[in-house]
């Protein structure tokens, strides 16, 4: 497993991609979609599904354009 680790957006929160061995990645707090498609491209990463910790803007504020983008599904804890 690999973890990358960013802190992004207008409140520096912090986003991450968490990858197996076979190049399946999920993205946990979707920040920013440029800052993930670079990462993705740049390890050759398919993107499975977005997980988010809560709903606050600052934490979800690319998962319209990332679900819209890669058709993957998105959850959320009640």
């Amino acid at each position: 497993m690999t973890v990358f680790a960013r802190s992004c957006g207008v409140l520096s929160a912090n986003m991450y991609l968490v990858s197996d061995d076979c190049g399946n990645a999920v993205v946990i707090d979707p920040i920013d979609a440029k800052i993930l498609d670079a990462q993705l491209q740049s390890t050759s990463l398919s993107l499975k599904a977005i997980l988010l910790t809560h709903g606050h803007f600052d934490h979800a504020s690319a998962l319209r354009e990332l679900t819209e983008r890669y058709g993957v599904p998105s959850y959320i804890g009640e």
